[in-house]
C-alpha cells in the first residue's frame, strides 16, 4: 500500500525549486543531480516517486510556464520567448509546446488574447 502521508523528503521542494529559478538554463539530470550531490538515476527515481513526473519532465512544465505567461502578457517574438522560456530554438520550443499544450505557441497566444 502506498503510504500517501509520508511527507517527501526536503530534497524535493529544494529540486523543484531549483527548476524554477533554473528553468533557463540548459540543465540534464547530471546537471541537476550534481547540484544537489545524488546519483542521477537515483534523484530522477525519488523525485518521480513524489511528484509523478521525471525531472525532465518537471523542468519542461517549467519552461511552459513560463512561456505561456510570456506569450499572454508581452510581445516578445516566438523566437524570443524560446529563449526566455529556456528552449533553446524555435523548432524544439514549438514542438514541446504544442505536444504539451495542444496548441502551438502562435495559436496559444491569438486564443489568449481573443
Amino acid at each position: 500500500a502506498n503510504d500517501n502521508s509520508k511527507r517527501p523528503p526536503e530534497i524535493i521542494g529544494r529540486i523543484e525549486e531549483y527548476l524554477r529559478s533554473n528553468y533557463d538554463k540548459d540543465l540534464s539530470n547530471e546537471i541537476i543531480s550534481s547540484e544537489f550531490g545524488y546519483h542521477p538515476f537515483y534523484l530522477n527515481r525519488i523525485f518521480k516517486e513524489h511528484t509523478g513526473q521525471t525531472l525532465h519532465k518537471s523542468l519542461i512544465g517549467e519552461r511552459i510556464k513560463i512561456a505561456k505567461m510570456l506569450l499572454r502578457s508581452t510581445p516578445l517574438s516566438v523566437e524570443e520567448i524560446s529563449k526566455e522560456s529556456g528552449f533553446g530554438d524555435r523548432a524544439s520550443f514549438c514542438t514541446t509546446f504544442k505536444k504539451e499544450v495542444g496548441l502551438s505557441p502562435s495559436e496559444y497566444r491569438n486564443k489568449k488574447r481573443a
